[in-house]
C-alpha cells in the first residue's frame, strides 16, 4: 500500500501529463474553495433574513444585484489575467498564492452579527461582500483557468476536471452537514447566530487556507499575450467561442426557475416528521433527505469520464441529466411528501435522477477546455483567463437571478422573517411543495433548448487537438530569434 501511494504521488509529467500530486493538491484546493463558496451561496440568504432580520424582498434585490455585478466583473478579471505580462509559468499561479488568506478573513466576516438594525446591517453586508467578491473573482479565475494550461492534452483536461470536481463536490458535501448541525442547536446550547459565526470561520477561513495547495500546479502551456491587444479586445475574443456562448445562454435560461431555498420548505413546509418512532425537525430531515437523494451524484463523479465516452460526449451527459431530473420531479409531485413512505419514495426518485446529474459539472469543465483549444485553433490565441472567468460569470449571474427570484417568491408568498415557524400566512405553507419540487423543472427544460444546438463532434475535437499539436511542435523547432508567423486556420 505504501509503495502504491509513493508511485501515485511521484508520477512524472511526461509529454504534458499532469503528476498525481498536482491533481491531488488541486482537488484539495477545490474542496476548500467550495467549502467556502457553498456555505456562502447556500446560507447567506437565510442568514440575512433570519439572523440579520433583513426583509426577504430586500435581501433578494441586494444579493441579486451583487451577484450580477459579481458576474460582470469576472470577464474583466479574466481579460486582465490574459493581458497581464507574467513570467513563464506564472500567469495564474500568483492568484493561488496570495488571495486565500484575505479572502478567508472576509468570508468569515460575512457571517458576523453585531446586533445592529436593518439599515446598519445592510451597509455592513454591502461593504464586506464587495471586498469578498473582488478577491474571489481573482482566485476563481486562477483555480479553474489553470486546468486548461496544466497540460496541452484534452484527455488530461478531462482527467484534471474530474479530480477537481470530485474535490469541489467534497467541499460542498461537507456544507451539507450544516442542516444537521442547525437542527441540533438546542442540544448544543447555541443560538442560530452563534452557529453561523462558528461555521463561517470554519468554512470561510478554514476552507480558503486549504486552497493554498493549488499553488503547486504547474502551467505547461505557455503563450504570452500580444502587446498590441487591449483588455477589451481580449474580451471580444469570446465571439469566436461558439461552445461557450451556447452554454452561456443555456445557464442563464436554466436559472429562470420559480424557486425558494430548500431550508424554507423543510423548516416551514414540512416541519416535524416521525421516522421509526423518532421525531425529526425540518432541518434534520433536510440533511438526511439530501444525503439520500444526492448520494448517487457523488458516485457519478468517479464515473464521469466513462459515462461521457459511453454516451458519445459531454453534451449528451447534459441531455440525459436534465431530462431525468425533470421527469423524476414531475413523478415526485404526484407521489406527495406527507408521510415517511412518500418522503422515502421521492428521495429514491431524485436519487435515481441525480446519478447522471453528478457528471454535468465535469462535462461542463471539459467542454470549456475544448472551447479554449477550439479558439486557439481558430485564432492562434489562448484565452484561459477570459474563458474561465465566463464560467464564473455564468455561475454568479445565474446565482444572482436565482437569489432575486428567491426574494420575490418569498415576498409574494407573504413570508415574514419575524413571524417564526407557525406565524406565516396560509398561502406560504400551501405552495411550498409545488414550488420546491416543480420549480426546478422549468429551468431544466429551458437549459436544454440551446444545448441541443451544440455541434462539436468527436472527429472535430480530434482534428483540433492534432493540428494544435503540430503547430506547437513547429513553433518549438524554430530558433528563438525567429519571428512567428500569424497564419491561423479557420473553419
Amino acid at each position: 500500500m505504501k509503495n502504491a501511494l509513493k508511485r501515485f504521488f511521484s508520477r512524472e509529467a511526461e509529454e504534458g501529463n499532469i503528476p498525481n500530486r498536482e491533481l491531488t493538491g488541486h482537488a484539495v484546493a477545490l474542496a476548500g474553495q467550495n467549502l467556502t463558496y457553498a456555505f456562502i451561496g447556500g446560507w447567506m440568504f437565510y442568514f440575512c433574513t433570519n439572523i440579520l432580520k433583513i426583509g426577504s424582498k430586500k435581501v433578494g434585490i441586494i444579493t441579486g444585484i451583487f451577484r450580477v455585478w459579481d458576474a460582470v466583473n469576472d470577464p474583466i478579471v479574466g481579460g486582465y489575467a490574459d493581458k497581464r505580462k507574467s513570467k513563464p509559468g506564472e500567469k495564474l499561479r500568483p492568484y493561488l498564492r496570495y488571495i486565500p488568506v484575505p479572502l478567508g478573513i472576509f468570508s468569515a466576516l460575512l457571517f458576523m452579527n453585531f446586533g445592529w438594525g436593518e439599515t446598519a446591517a445592510i451597509v455592513y453586508f454591502i461593504i464586506i461582500y464587495l471586498i469578498w467578491d473582488t478577491l474571489y473573482s481573482f482566485q476563481d479565475v486562477g483555480i479553474w483557468g489553470i486546468v486548461a494550461i496544466a497540460s496541452p492534452h484534452s484527455s488530461e483536461h478531462l482527467r484534471m476536471a474530474q479530480t477537481a470536481r470530485i474535490g469541489a463536490s467534497t467541499g460542498s458535501l461537507l456544507v451539507g452537514l450544516f442542516p444537521l448541525i442547525l437542527g441540533a442547536k438546542e442540544q448544543m446550547g447555541l443560538t442560530e447566530g452563534q452557529l453561523f459565526m462558528i461555521c463561517g470561520i470554519v468554512c470561510g477561513l478554514g476552507g480558503e487556507l486549504l486552497t493554498l495547495t493549488a499553488a503547486g500546479t504547474k502551467e505547461r502551456v505557455q503563450k504570452e499575450p500580444e502587446e498590441k491587444e487591449s483588455l477589451w479586445e481580449g474580451i471580444l475574443m469570446l465571439r469566436h467561442n461558439r461552445i461557450l456562448l451556447t452554454m452561456a445562454v443555456a445557464q442563464i435560461l436554466g436559472a429562470l426557475s420559480p424557486v425558494i431555498p430548500a431550508i424554507y420548505f423543510f423548516k416551514y413546509g414540512v416541519g416535524t416528521v416521525e421516522f421509526f418512532g423518532k421525531e425529526l425537525n425540518g432541518e434534520t430531515l433536510m440533511f438526511f433527505f439530501q444525503i439520500a437523494s444526492g448520494f448517487p451524484s457523488a458516485v457519478a463523479l468517479f464515473a464521469a469520464k466513462k459515462l461521457a465516452n459511453k454516451l458519445g460526449g459531454a453534451k449528451n451527459i447534459f441531455l440525459l441529466a436534465k431530462s431525468a431530473n425533470a421527469a423524476a420531479r414531475v413523478c415526485a409531485y404526484f407521489v406527495g411528501f406527507n408521510t415517511p413512505g412518500q418522503i422515502g419514495a421521492v428521495a429514491l426518485l431524485l436519487a435515481a435522477a441525480s446519478f447522471p446529474d453528478g457528471a454535468t459539472s465535469i462535462a461542463k469543465t471539459s467542454l470549456w477546455c475544448d472551447s479554449i483549444d477550439y479558439v486557439e485553433w481558430k485564432t492562434g490565441k489562448r484565452t484561459e483567463g477570459i474563458s474561465f472567468s465566463m464560467q464564473n460569470f455564468l455561475s454568479k449571474m445565474s446565482s444572482g437571478i436565482t437569489l432575486f427570484i428567491n426574494g420575490l417568491m418569498l415576498d409574494r408568498l407573504g413570508y415574514k422573517e419575524a413571524f417564526g415557524l407557525l406565524g406565516q400566512p396560509a398561502r406560504f405553507y400551501k405552495y411550498q411543495w409545488p414550488i420546491y419540487i416543480l420549480g426546478p423543472v422549468v429551468g431544466e427544460v429551458l437549459f436544454l433548448l440551446p444545448v441541443l444546438t451544440i455541434r462539436y463532434t468527436k472527429e472535430t475535437k480530434e482534428r483540433v487537438e492534432s493540428e494544435l499539436a503540430a503547430r506547437r511542435a513547429a513553433l518549438n523547432a524554430l530558433p528563438d530569434e525567429s519571428p512567428v508567423a500569424g497564419a491561423h486556420q479557420k473553419t
